[in-house]
Protein backbone atom coordinates (compact mmCIF):
# COMPACT_ATOMS: atom_id res chain seq x y z
CA UNK A 1 0.00 0.00 0.00
CA UNK A 2 1.37 3.36 -1.13
CA UNK A 3 1.78 6.02 1.71
CA UNK A 4 0.18 8.90 1.37
CA UNK A 5 1.84 12.67 0.45
CA UNK A 6 1.28 14.44 3.17
CA UNK A 7 4.36 16.37 4.99
CA UNK A 8 6.58 14.53 7.57
CA UNK A 9 4.79 16.52 10.08
CA UNK A 10 1.60 15.80 9.07
CA UNK A 11 0.46 14.24 12.38
CA UNK A 12 3.67 15.25 15.08
CA UNK A 13 1.54 16.98 17.46
CA UNK A 14 -0.74 13.65 17.75
CA UNK A 15 1.15 11.43 17.50
CA UNK A 16 3.40 8.94 19.85
CA UNK A 17 5.46 6.11 18.83
CA UNK A 18 6.91 3.23 21.29
CA UNK A 19 9.30 0.48 20.75
CA UNK A 20 7.87 -2.87 22.05
CA UNK A 21 10.78 -5.54 22.24
CA UNK A 22 8.83 -8.91 22.16
CA UNK A 23 10.09 -11.92 20.65
CA UNK A 24 6.90 -13.12 19.52
CA UNK A 25 5.16 -13.67 16.06
CA UNK A 26 2.62 -10.34 15.15
CA UNK A 27 -0.38 -12.00 14.93
CA UNK A 28 0.49 -12.93 18.87
CA UNK A 29 1.05 -10.10 20.39
CA UNK A 30 -1.49 -8.47 18.53
CA UNK A 31 -4.00 -11.17 20.00
CA UNK A 32 -2.08 -10.63 22.96
CA UNK A 33 -2.62 -6.28 23.01
CA UNK A 34 -6.32 -7.30 21.98
CA UNK A 35 -7.05 -9.06 25.73
CA UNK A 36 -5.01 -6.48 27.13
CA UNK A 37 -6.53 -3.27 26.62
CA UNK A 38 -9.59 -4.59 25.54
CA UNK A 39 -9.51 -3.56 21.88
CA UNK A 40 -10.31 -5.13 18.51
CA UNK A 41 -6.56 -4.79 16.33
CA UNK A 42 -7.54 -5.49 12.76
CA UNK A 43 -4.69 -6.66 10.15
CA UNK A 44 -4.27 -4.49 7.32
CA UNK A 45 -2.17 -5.04 3.91
CA UNK A 46 1.83 -4.74 4.76
CA UNK A 47 3.30 -1.82 5.49
CA UNK A 48 5.65 -0.97 2.22
CA UNK A 49 8.84 0.60 2.02
CA UNK A 50 10.95 1.27 -1.51
CA UNK A 51 15.00 1.41 -0.67
CA UNK A 52 15.56 2.95 -3.77
CA UNK A 53 19.46 2.38 -2.96
CA UNK A 54 18.93 -1.24 -2.62
CA UNK A 55 16.30 -1.56 -5.27
CA UNK A 56 14.23 -3.35 -2.54
CA UNK A 57 10.91 -3.26 -1.35
CA UNK A 58 10.18 -4.28 2.08
CA UNK A 59 7.02 -5.25 3.67
CA UNK A 60 6.23 -4.18 7.37
CA UNK A 61 2.97 -6.05 9.22
CA UNK A 62 0.96 -3.79 9.93
CA UNK A 63 -2.41 -3.72 12.59
CA UNK A 64 -4.75 -1.21 13.01
CA UNK A 65 -7.91 -0.21 15.88
CA UNK A 66 -9.49 3.36 15.33
CA UNK A 67 -11.21 4.51 18.55
CA UNK A 68 -13.88 6.85 16.26
CA UNK A 69 -15.70 8.12 19.92
CA UNK A 70 -12.69 9.61 20.90
CA UNK A 71 -11.18 10.13 17.62
CA UNK A 72 -7.83 8.31 18.11
CA UNK A 73 -6.23 4.95 17.01
CA UNK A 74 -3.35 2.58 17.87
CA UNK A 75 -1.60 0.37 14.98
CA UNK A 76 1.21 -1.90 15.66
CA UNK A 77 3.81 -1.92 12.92
CA UNK A 78 6.57 -4.51 12.66
CA UNK A 79 9.48 -3.06 12.80
CA UNK A 80 11.90 -5.61 11.13
CA UNK A 81 12.25 -7.10 7.81
CA UNK A 82 14.85 -9.19 6.41
CA UNK A 83 17.75 -7.01 8.40
CA UNK A 84 16.02 -3.41 7.72
CA UNK A 85 13.81 -1.56 9.66
CA UNK A 86 10.78 0.39 9.03
CA UNK A 87 12.06 3.18 11.70
CA UNK A 88 15.97 2.57 11.88
CA UNK A 89 16.43 4.76 15.03
CA UNK A 90 14.55 2.15 17.25
CA UNK A 91 16.76 -0.89 16.35
CA UNK A 92 15.95 -2.60 19.70
CA UNK A 93 12.16 -2.72 18.74
CA UNK A 94 10.65 -5.21 17.20
CA UNK A 95 7.40 -3.65 16.60
CA UNK A 96 5.98 -0.14 16.91
CA UNK A 97 3.18 1.06 18.75
CA UNK A 98 1.90 4.33 17.71
CA UNK A 99 -0.90 6.08 19.33
CA UNK A 100 -2.65 9.14 16.88
CA UNK A 101 -5.26 11.65 18.24
CA UNK A 102 -5.83 12.86 22.09
CA UNK A 103 -4.48 10.35 24.65
CA UNK A 104 -4.16 12.42 27.89
CA UNK A 105 -0.95 11.55 29.92
CA UNK A 106 -2.59 9.81 32.62
CA UNK A 107 -3.74 7.34 30.11
CA UNK A 108 -1.02 7.14 28.46
CA UNK A 109 1.14 6.61 31.58
CA UNK A 110 -1.64 3.92 32.24
CA UNK A 111 -0.83 2.14 28.95
CA UNK A 112 2.58 2.15 29.37
CA UNK A 113 2.39 0.43 33.01
CA UNK A 114 0.54 -2.34 31.02
CA UNK A 115 3.00 -3.18 28.08
CA UNK A 116 5.83 -2.71 31.07
CA UNK A 117 4.12 -5.52 33.12
CA UNK A 118 3.00 -8.32 30.97
CA UNK A 119 4.67 -10.89 28.80
CA UNK A 120 5.35 -11.62 25.95
CA UNK A 121 6.49 -7.78 25.97
CA UNK A 122 9.94 -7.36 27.56
CA UNK A 123 10.56 -3.76 27.31
CA UNK A 124 9.21 -0.68 26.04
CA UNK A 125 11.47 1.91 24.36
CA UNK A 126 9.93 5.63 24.83
CA UNK A 127 11.57 7.92 21.25
CA UNK A 128 11.26 11.47 21.46
CA UNK A 129 8.71 11.99 17.59
CA UNK A 130 10.15 14.78 16.81
CA UNK A 131 13.78 13.18 16.61
CA UNK A 132 12.81 10.83 14.86
CA UNK A 133 14.04 11.13 11.28
CA UNK A 134 11.86 8.06 10.02
CA UNK A 135 9.07 9.31 11.31
CA UNK A 136 7.18 9.78 7.54
CA UNK A 137 7.70 5.91 7.49
CA UNK A 138 4.67 5.34 9.66
CA UNK A 139 2.59 7.72 7.37
CA UNK A 140 -0.28 5.37 5.56
CA UNK A 141 -3.69 5.01 4.43
CA UNK A 142 -6.06 3.67 6.48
Amino acid sequence: MPRNKLPEDAFAEDACVWGLVCGQKDYTLAFHLNQLLGISLERKADAELELKKKNRLLLFSRYHYADPMNDRSLALFSNKYQGEFLIPEIKPADYLLLLRGYWDADEKKHLLQLLRKNEPIQAVVEPEWNKLKSRENLIFDE
